[in-house]
């Protein structure tokens, strides 16, 4: 009888001792996706942060590039504002986005024309008591600002508003949305371009009183150089519903 009890007291000591089997940790298949987008979607990061948390396994290469720059990483996904002339892969509607005429918040013009926009950015008005619109506060010299020829927002708004006559050599260039807004900001007397969704308080958005807001529309395009796999159209679709709530 204590012999058994002895052997029961061996079995449950050796039992005790074994160390506690390690659960299996799930293998989580890393994938990159390489991502270029331009100076007017960088407002886009938050969201692609939050929604690449959310794709299990996944991570990014970001890199920011010229309009004209998109296109050359055939494994790239880009995001462009607004579709090029020549369009090839997968196109994803993300939402849109205008471009809106800027002036500091100090200005209180509300409405330019058309024919307004062309003398004050290809320099035939200099000063803004010239327009016979304004109040105090927007007086004096006219600052123009603009984006560099390859900017999107350049591009569109000189074939649009200029109508391809874009002839002023003594602008201020911004080399994209973040410097326009702080430069318009900082001068009462500038005027500038702008994606809208950088508008903010430091500066006052323009009415143009000619019919063309709706060409100054521009869809936020993210094209994928195959067709999306099921993962990248989950991503895809977050990004949608993040940037239009």
């Amino acid at each position: 009888m204590r012999s058994k009890q002895l052997w029961l007291l061996a079995v449950l000591i050796i039992t005790a001792c074994r160390p506690a089997p390690v659960p299996e940790i799930p293998k989580i298949t890393q994938q990159i996706w390489k991502l270029n987008y331009t100076p007017a979607l960088s407002w886009l990061g938050p969201a692609l942060s939050l929604c690449t948390f959310q794709q299990a396994g996944t991570g990014l290469v970001v890199n920011e590039l010229p309009a004209a720059a998109l296109g050359t990483g055939q494994d790239s996904i880009n995001f462009r504002w607004g579709a090029p002339d020549k369009l090839s892969g997968f196109p994803f509607v993300l939402g849109y986005d205008d471009l809106i005429i800027i002036v500091n918040a100090q200005n209180s013009i509300q409405n330019l024309s058309k024919s307004d926009l062309q003398d004050i950015f290809n320099g035939h008005i200099h000063s803004w008591t010239a327009l016979k619109k304004v109040k105090a506060g927007s007086t004096g010299d006219i600052q123009v600002w603009a984006y560099p020829e390859e900017d999107e927002a350049q591009a569109l708004f000189e074939s649009v508003v200029l109508q391809n006559t874009f002839s002023n050599k003594s602008v201020s260039i911004a080399p994209d949305p973040g410097a326009m807004r702080g430069a318009v900001a900082a001068n009462p007397a500038a005027i500038g371009i702008l994606p809208a969704r950088w508008l903010d308080k430091s500066i006052h958005a323009v009415n143009i009183s000619d019919a063309i807001a709706e060409t100054l529309r521009q869809p936020i395009l993210a094209i994928t150089p195959a067709e999306p796999s099921t993962g990248q159209k989950s991503w895809l679709l977050c990004l949608q519903r993040t940037i239009n709530p």
